[in-house]
Order: structure tokens, then sequence, then C-alpha cells
């Protein structure tokens, strides 16, 4: 058997240092059971501690590789821990200690002891950033099938003292179960011990000793062994809501394990009752119910996603008016606000969506007067004002819109900052001046709009070109090029915006082989099509225009359905109708017209009041009204077209967004046709 001299070395980012040092202390000083040293040869005399633990590396060089002394012990440790943070995933120093192990030692002597961040080692299904795992432990799963044992630190998981007790068990070679009912039999049986010592005492002094002792300790096993079991159960559902829900079943298509797995989720939490449960268990409850309203959402279950996220939102706001100083909770009080806000989004309920969102924005000003955050708040935290910025658009307030935008695109460049070693990070930057460019367009300033939406496609290059197997950033950057072109069609810049929206169609296309279940790339690659189809059509390229139509855009019938759940397909589904209308119109297929006609003016009447006043929604009810009054004048079907189209025409005109490019020539259009239609009825401008 090797003779080790040290059981274990701890590798770890030298930003938590301090981890690494509470760990060290609580592994030197632990005391291992006789019974379970006497059958192992640890180091030391039997019922001592578990032997010499490696941590102080700080003679590494600035430089990040390893001398002499440090490689020699960690060939020299049986175990290697690691403690898995998302400071330690990026750490050169740490992936190198990694490396020299796996390659002088047992791989499967690795121990995991986690912080912070996922610690999943699937890093596609959560994000890079977000992981805690190192890429070599990553590399060592996908090359070996092995999974290191890991002990979740964090108060979501196992907490600190039992993923001490795992480290413990893993470096002992026992399972933890053993490790702990021998432990308290151990200390029942110095209980005992010390309670015949004083047998001089009186019987009833005695009696009443050991009763109470009795009583505590059983307590106390029955109370850690729910603790346990508690902790198991949580790991359990953390398991299927991240692994089975987010990732596996639902990229597999398995809806009905996927529902049986959310039905087992709700019996679990239905049974705990929230005023026992610590705010750590309410939080992880909470963010149970938040993915599987977002999980019900995605299914068309509106009515039950609603409940879910009003009961988050809820039970939240109470979790923070208990301990209002804590940022985990006033964070996740911001998630639970962003989860109403966007319900309401993609029922086209704006005005609701703004309220949730602005008090979003006020909730999270408590947390931007620290720089103290973990690794996720960043990235959610720079997203309140963009968020609030894009109910706001829908509403028609475009100037509050902008401050809103810039002030998100300052956060994100400051977070870039901050993470400068991450190119990732570009990423948010990308969509921020989109943001920007998007409320500029609707206050007429082009111009300045055109350099924002050339930044965001700039740094969506980049992406690409850095990381070639990102789709993330190809799909970001598939939608850049079709963000561009819409500026540069209101410039008048027509040749640069059909080739910007053939890339962007394009790209989705190459996404799409990639990843053909991914919704939002179907969705994106349908905007581009429709967008590109409509500018052929407006320049006479009848051909284009069709082959457009009909061949690139993916799952139409699905994608951009009339009934679609979420508005934002609808409204492209409209305009993908009225495209194909105003096609039949051209071509003088009058049955053909009017079956489209009928078809969507049904579905548009059952629209609510404020998803027709929204900003986008005035702009399908003009291309309606200019439909129907191009009918009229075709076979003089619609005796109230002239009329309709009056009114809407005055309608958008009393609206502010008549800075943007598309509304100025819609008005145009719809002007010219009145004065074919009724002059008696049209203002002539």
């Amino acid at each position: 058997m090797v003779d080790f001299r040290f059981k274990a070395f701890i590798s770890y980012s030298h930003q938590n240092s301090l981890q690494a040092e509470w760990l060290l202390k609580k592994l030197e000083n632990y005391r291992i059971p006789p019974h379970l040293n006497a059958s192992r040869n640890f180091r030391g005399k039997p019922g001592e501690t578990i032997g010499r633990i490696f941590r102080d590396r700080e003679v590494l060089p600035a430089s990040g590789s390893m001398d002499d002394d440090i490689q020699r012990a960690i060939a020299d440790a049986e175990y290697l821990i690691v403690v898995c943070s998302r400071d330690a995933a990026r750490s050169s120093r740490v992936n190198s200690e990694i490396r020299h192990f796996i390659s002088s030692r047992d791989s499967s002597n690795i121990l995991c002891y986690v912080i912070d961040g996922e610690p999943s080692f699937e890093s596609k299904a959560i994000g890079e950033n977000l992981s805690c795992i190192p890429p070599e432990l990553r590399k060592l799963r996908l090359v070996t099938g092995l999974t290191p044992l890991a002990a979740d630190a964090r108060s979501t998981g196992d907490g600190r003292k039992n993923a001490v007790n795992k480290i413990v068990a893993g470096l002992l070679g026992v399972n933890l179960d053993e490790l702990l009912r021998r432990d308290l039999k151990r200390k029942n049986r110095k209980l005992s011990f010390m309670a015949a010592a004083s047998f001089a005492m009186t019987l009833t002094a005695v009696g009443l000793l050991l009763r109470a002792n009795h009583a505590e300790q059983s307590e106390k096993i029955a109370k850690e062994q729910a603790q346990l079991e508690q902790a198991r159960a949580e790991d359990l559902v953390g398991f299927m809501l991240d692994d089975l829900i987010g990732v596996g079943l639902q990229k597999l298509g398995r809806t009905d394990v996927l529902d049986a797995v959310v039905s087992k989720i709700v019996d679990h939490y239905s049974q705990l009752d929230d005023d026992a449960l610590s705010p750590e268990e309410l939080g992880r409850k909470v963010k149970a119910y938040q993915q599987l309203g977002k999980l019900y959402l995605g299914k068309d279950l509106r009515d039950p996603a609603q409940q879910l996220f009003e009961y988050a939102y809820e039970t939240t706001a109470k979790n923070l008016e208990r301990h209002p100083d804590v940022d985990q909770l006033i964070f996740d009080h911001a998630e639970s606000l962003y989860w109403v806000g966007l319900n309401h989004i993609f029922n086209g309920r704006y005005g609701e969506a703004e309220q949730a969102w602005g008090e979003r924005v006020q909730v999270g000003e408590r947390l931007w007067q620290s720089d103290e955050h973990p690794y996720f708040f960043w990235s959610r935290m720079a997203d309140y004002s963009v968020h609030h910025g894009w109910a706001l658009m829908e509403i028609g307030k475009y100037e509050e819109a902008l401050a809103a935008f810039e002030k998100g695109l300052a956060q994100r460049k400051a977070n870039a900052a901050r993470f400068s070693d991450e190119i990732g990070w570009l990423n948010s930057v990308g969509g921020g001046h989109y943001h920007v460019q998007w409320a500029l367009s609707y206050l007429g300033r082009n111009e300045e709009a055109l350099v924002h939406a050339e930044r965001s496609n700039t740094l969506y290059a980049l992406l690409t070109e850095a990381d070639d197997h990102d789709q993330r950033a190809r799909g970001n950057y598939a939608r850049s090029l079709r963000w561009r072109a819409e500026l540069e069609i209101a410039l008048g810049l027509n040749e640069a915006a059909v080739d910007h929206l053939q890339q962007s169609v394009d790209l989705h296309r190459q996404l799409l082989d990639y990843e053909p279940q991914n919704t939002t790339f179907q969705y994106q690659g349908c905007v581009s099509s429709v967008m590109l189809a409509e500018l052929h059509w407006r320049h006479g390229e009848a051909a284009p225009a069709e082959k457009t139509l009909v061949s690139g855009c993916f799952e139409p019938q699905t994608t951009l359905a009339l009934d679609h759940f979420k508005v934002h397909n609808r409204f492209f589904g409209y305009r993908r109708a009225l495209l194909e209308l105003d096609m039949a119109l051209q071509a003088k297929a009058t049955d053909r017209s009017r079956d489209i006609y009928s078809a969507v003016i049904q579905r548009w009447n059952r629209e609510p009041g404020e998803i027709k006043r929204s900003t986008q929604g005035q702009m399908v009810g003009l291309e309606l009204a200019i439909q129907a009054a191009s009918m009229h004048l075709l076979d003089g079907s619609m005796p109230q077209a002239p009329v309709n189209l009056t009114a809407q025409i005055e309608q958008l005109e009393s609206n502010n967004s008549n800075g943007f490019a598309g509304t100025k020539k819609q008005l145009e259009r719809a002007r010219q046709l009145a004065l074919l239609v009724e002059p008696g009825l049209a203002r002539a401008r």
C-alpha cells in the first residue's frame, strides 16, 4: 500500500481562501471514530485525526504555472479536494492542479466541495458562466464517465456541516450514513461511561440524568435524520427541476414523463408548511414553483402558470418583509417580479407588465448599493431596467423607455468591465445596444439608432468568431443582422438590408439543423423571413417574396399561429397573413383574398383592447384596414372599409409612434388609399 505524505491536497481559487482555510481546520480537527480507524491503516494513532492536509500554495508564481514543490505535494496526496465555485471554474491554477493530479494519481480520488455556482457537470445545461465545476473535471466526466463525489456546502444543498461529513466519509472510504450512525453510537457510549462513573450519586439523580440525556440524544438524532431526509428530498427536487425538466425531458420531447415529474414536485411541496420552512428552504420552494410556472407557460396553461407566479411573488414579498436586509431575499423577490411581468407581456397586459417591472427596478436598486454579490446576481441585475424599458415601449412611452435602456446598457457595460476576463459578458452588452436602437428608431432618430445596431452586430460577430460552437451567440448574431436591417430599411439602404436579412434567415436555418426543436430559433427565423419577404414585395420583387414566405419560415403553422399564446408570435403571424393577403389581392385572387381576410379579422376581433392599442397592435389594425379598403376597391364588398380606414389613420396620427419609419410609410400608403376609396372621408395631405 502506498504511504502518502498527505491525506489530501485542497485546490481552490485565491478568492475562496477563507472557505478553504475553514475546511482545512474542520478536516484537521476531525476525530476519527476508533472502530473505523481500527480497520484501516491511517496515518497517526487510532482515534485521532485524518492526517495531514495540504492547502498552502502561496508559493505559486503569478503566471499560474506550478513549481516542483506543488507538483510533489499533489503527487504525495492520496486525495484531491476541489473547492468548487464560479471563481474556481475559471481559475487556471485550479485546472492545472486537477490536470496534474489526474496525470499522476487515481482520478476516482477527487472530491468536490461546492460553495457557490451550479454543480452541474453538463455546462451547456446551465450556461458556462454559472457552473462551479472546473473544465478539467467536466472533461474527466466526458472522457471516463466518472463523476466525483460532490459535497454541497450551500444553504440550499447539504449545508456546511453535512458537506464536511460527506468529505470525511469520502476520505475514509465509508458510507455517510454509516459514519453518522457510528459517530452517534460513539457519543452515546461516551455518555453511558460518564453516567457509570457517577454511580455514587443518588439513583434518582442518575435516572433523571439518563432520561434527560436519552431524550436529548433521541431528539438530536431525529432532528439530524429529518434534516438529512429533507436535504435528500431537496437534492432530488433540484435534480428534477434543473436536469430533467430544464434540460433532459424537454430536449427529448418526453412530455408524458415530464408531466409525471411535475406532479411529483407539486406533491412534495404541497406537504410542506411555509411557516415551518427557513428562508433558504422557502426560497427553494419558490424557485421550484417559478420553474413549474415557466413549464406551464410554455404549454399554454396560463391560469396554473399565473397562480404559481403569484404565489412566488407573495411568498418572496413576505420573506423580504421579515428579513429586509438579506440580499438573497431581495434578489428572490426581484426574480418573482420578473416572472409576473413576463406572464403579463406574453398575454398582452402591457400596463400590468410595466407596473411589475417598474417595481422590480425599485427593489433592485437596493442591490446596486453593494459590490459584494454572487456571480449570477450581476447579469440579472443589469436586466431590471432593460425589461422595464421593454414594457414601456409596448405602451408607447418611448422617451421613458430610452432612458431605461440607456441605464441598462451602462449597467451591462459595467458588468463586462467587472468580469473583463470573460468575453461572454459581451452578449448582454450587444443586447443593450439593440434596445437603445429600438427606442431611438421609434423616436425617429434613425442615424443614432444605426450606430447602436452596428455596435450590437459587431459584438455578436466577435462572439461567434471566439467560439464557433456557441449556439447562443450565433442565434444572437442572426438576430442582430435583422436589427441592423431594420435601420437600413428606415434609411433607404435596401440592398444592405436584403443582404443582412438573408444572412439572418440562413443562419437560423443552420441553427435549426443543429437543434430543430428550439422554438426560439424557429420564431426568430420566421420573423427574419417575414421581414425579408415584405422588403422584396415592397420593391416589386414578387417571386423572391413568395419564395421566402413559403420556404424561409420554419413551422409557421405553429410558430406564428394566429392563436399562439404569446402575443409577439401572434403579431408576426398577422404580418405574415396580411402579406399573403396583399399578394392575393395583387393577383386578383378574390376568393383567396376573402378567405385570408375572414380568418384574420375573426381572430383580430377577439383580441383584447389593450393589445389593439399597443404599439404593434395599432400597426396591425391599420394594415387590416388598408387591406379591407383594397378589397373594397377590387369588388366593392367592404362598404365599411373607407370609414374604418379613416378611423385607423386618425388613431395612429394621434399616437407618438409617428417617428418610426415603418409607421410613417404605412400612414402614407393609408392616406393615398383613403383618397381613392372615398375622397370625401379622407383628409388630403
